[in-house]
């Protein structure tokens, strides 16, 4: 997996390479949706339900630290 491989890489230059590869890898083998918006975090994150709208507006004032309520 690309992401991971390139985080334990020192010389951030040598991800180039790699994050090219996702690049080209993301439109082409996920689905083209233009009438939703997503959000995705790892860990302890709150809000991201509240973040993405029906105006396209990001709210990043949502996102919070800690368990969603």
């Amino acid at each position: 997996m690309l992401p991971p491989r390139t985080a334990a890489a020192s010389d951030r230059a040598a991800t180039v390479e790699d994050f090219g590869e996702t690049q080209d890898a993301v439109p082409r083998d996920l689905p083209v949706r233009q009438d939703k918006q997503y959000a995705v975090a790892h860990g302890d994150v709150s809000g991201l339900e509240r973040t993405p709208d029906a105006s396209t507006v990001f709210r990043f004032r949502e996102i919070g630290e800690g368990a969603a309520g």
